[in-house]
């Protein structure tokens, strides 16, 4: 008797037009032809936000443009790879070349990740690396659980921010300055029972 050996299940592989097809559906990330669903706490879309109101507002009058969430194609080593920082920034020069419909080809000049509970530290990293070598000049890991911030260049040294302190990116986003604190949702009161 002869028993057939259990042929291995092959992966779909995705494409970026299947990432940009499936918005409706959820946020993916596509990551070696296999997409990879995006999910924020509560916490972390707080911060977002917080970051995304203080950076609009100060492009009111310096320009650019402020996107959450946008799918971005912009890895020469791997032309496949879409990622979706949670926030990034484009400035005034990059402002025109960005598309209408579709996954941005254009880098943007500060990517913006915001840890989640789920979030592994070495999906993370590879995030950051992957931001940095395709030409964003600043990345931000925002960690709201532990109230910091770690701001990441190509060419410099990792630099920690603590809640007291102010974050600037004077070769970005000239004259913008924000308190750590104020990019942080505030701290949950503990509850007290009457």
């Amino acid at each position: 008797m002869t028993t057939a050996l259990a042929q291995p299940q092959v992966q779909p592989r995705f494409t970026p037009e299947d990432v940009v097809r499936l918005d409706e559906q959820g946020l993916y990330e596509l990551v070696d032809g296999q997409l990879v669903e995006k999910s924020m706490s509560s916490l972390a879309n707080k911060s977002a936000g917080l970051i995304i109101y203080r950076i609009a507002a100060w492009c009111v009058k310096a320009g650019g443009d402020v996107l959450p969430e946008q799918s971005i194609q912009c890895f020469p080593i791997h032309p496949e790879l879409v990622r979706r920082p949670d926030v990034a920034y484009f400035g005034p020069d990059k402002s025109p070349r960005l598309e209408e419909v579709g996954n941005v080809t254009v880098a943007p000049d500060l990517a913006v990740e915001v840890i989640s509970p789920n979030d592994r530290i070495d999906d993370l990293e590879e995030k950051i690396a992957e931001y940095l070598t395709a030409g964003v000049k600043v990345v931000w890991a925002v960690n709201p659980k532990f109230r910091w911030v770690r701001v990441h260049r190509i060419d410099a040294p990792l630099v920690e921010f603590r809640e007291d302190a102010h974050l600037t990116a004077e070769d970005i986003l000239p004259g913008f300055s924000v308190s750590v604190r104020d990019i942080l949702p505030a701290r949950r009161q503990p509850q007290t029972s009457a």
